[in-house]
Parts: structure tokens; C-alpha cells; sequence
């Protein structure tokens, strides 16, 4: 198991080397953890596996050697979804609401607790 710099492992992160089938056969192999990577909550990862640098493995997910991610990346489920965590094209911005939309949502809410 080689686990790279700067590598966040929370509660409960299982790095398996060892896998055991049916009649006594145990399969062992590397788990390759990548710089800068997350591994959170109860996350599995099985033998044969690489996880690349600056991805984020989400809680109770189950990482295996069919896998296939790129680097800065959130794998996520079981089996493990790759989901694009950097759009380069997509312009990130966060905006407010407008004024009127927060009164008339408010107002809405009264309304609502009143007749309730």
C-alpha cells in the first residue's frame, strides 16, 4: 500500500490488500493512493486498486480495480460513480437573491403559518 503526500483518510477507511473467494483462495494486492487525495467516512477500497492524484472518494463508497476515474475527481456510491468536480469552460459564480423574491417568499410563509 503506498499512500501519497498530503492524503486525508477519515473514520472507518478500509484499504484492503487482502480479498477472500469461496474454497480458501485469498487474492492479495496494492492499494496506490495519489497526492492531495481524500478518502472519506467508511470508504472501501479493494485490492488492485489505483485512486489518482486530487480525487475525493465519498463516504461509503466502495472503490474497486474497475474503477476508472481522472485526477480531480469524487467518486461517489457503490459501485463508484466518477463525477467532474472542474468544468475549465464553466464560469463558477455565486449570485443573491433578489430582494423581492426573499419578501414575497417570506410573505408566502406567513400567509401559509396563518391559515395552518
Amino acid at each position: 500500500t503506498k499512500i501519497g503526500r498530503c492524503t486525508f483518510g477519515a473514520n472507518g477507511v478500509c484499504l484492503r490488500n487482502t480479498s477472500f473467494y469461496c474454497g480458501g483462495i485469498v487474492r492479495y494486492g496494492n492499494v496506490n493512493i495519489g497526492d492531495h487525495s481524500m478518502i472519506l467516512d467508511r470508504a472501501v477500497i479493494s485490492p488492485d486498486t489505483s485512486i489518482k492524484k486530487k480525487v475525493m472518494v465519498g463516504p461509503f463508497t466502495s472503490v474497486n480495480e474497475d474503477t476508472t476515474h481522472e485526477e480531480d475527481t469524487l467518486l461517489l456510491g457503490t459501485p463508484a460513480l466518477t463525477l467532474n468536480r472542474n468544468k475549465p469552460d464553466v464560469k463558477m459564480e455565486i449570485t443573491s437573491e433578489p430582494m423581492t423574491h426573499l419578501l414575497l417568499h417570506n410573505f408566502l410563509m406567513m400567509y401559509f403559518k396563518f391559515l395552518v
